[in-house]
């Protein structure tokens, strides 16, 4: 190696043991307890998580420390089976209420999303109880 390229590779390793500086995300302050505060912000999604009062400033706090907080709220994701609850239960739904051609959705507008909803509605009670059930384990 090269006089040159052994720098260029130690800068190069330096500049990775430097510690980064994490963006700044705008938060909301949910709830304070004691010295740590359960702030919500929305990046890629909404998150909610418990992380020291002391971290937030003018409404912000850096990204590494909201990575590192107490997430908050149940990962329902983790419920759900969307493959089922979009192909299989609102597909049916729409078909037990008529609904098979765009052109019947057009005619009844308003109706149409009270049958996805009900459809949803039906998922629902099965996220209820698994997220429940496995918050007892």
């Amino acid at each position: 190696m090269e006089p040159e390229e052994a720098l260029e590779a130690m800068d190069k390793v330096e500049k990775d043991l430097k510690p980064k500086r994490s963006r700044n995300i705008s938060v909301r302050a949910i709830q304070t307890e004691g010295e740590s505060v359960l702030v919500e912000w929305n990046d890629d999604g909404l998150h909610r998580a418990f992380i020291p009062v002391t971290e937030v400033s003018d409404g912000k706090c850096s990204a590494s420390v909201l990575k590192a907080g107490i997430p908050y709220g149940v990962d329902w994701g983790r419920y759900i089976d969307t493959a089922n609850i979009a192909a299989t239960e609102i597909t049916q739904a729409l078909y037990r209420a008529g609904f098979w051609m765009p052109v019947d959705i057009e005619e009844r507008v308003i109706r149409a999303p009270n049958v996805i909803n009900q459809a949803v509605g039906i998922s629902a009670a099965h996220l209820r109880r698994a997220a429940k059930n496995d918050m007892e384990e």
